[in-house]
């Protein structure tokens, strides 16, 4: 570390990665996105990226629980008939989910009280 106008500027990895100022963000591992038997999963979409990925993240939460690393999870919540969803939304689901949709309307996911979210 060395210290400019005051200011302590961190240099070393172990200063820039150190538990009492690192935070590790878990973004939407929920199940309606990760799961088999959630809703992209129902609709066949490929998640076999997760088989290895969700072990992966849960040994990651352990060793940063562990070290005193905040932990803050920040999960997806669509609001019920699409209210938090704008139009540019809407329309990415429909493309981004074509196939899966089979020419049905755009995914309904993460909607709160739902296994899913």
């Amino acid at each position: 570390m060395i210290e400019i106008s005051g200011k302590a500027v961190y240099t070393e990895l172990d200063e820039l990665v150190a538990p009492s100022h690192t935070a590790l963000l878990v973004i939407d591992m929920q199940r309606d996105f990760v799961d088999a038997t959630g809703a992209f999963g129902d609709l066949g979409v490929d998640l076999s990226m997760y088989e290895s990925v969700r072990p992966a993240v849960a040994r990651l939460l352990g060793y940063a629980r562990r070290c005193g690393v905040l932990v803050i999870h920040i999960q997806n919540t669509a609001l019920p008939d699409r209210m938090s969803d704008s139009p540019a939304q809407i329309r990415f689901n429909l493309r981004m989910h074509v196939l899966a949709r089979r020419d049905g309307p755009p995914l309904t996911y993460t909607l709160p009280g739902t296994p899913g979210h």
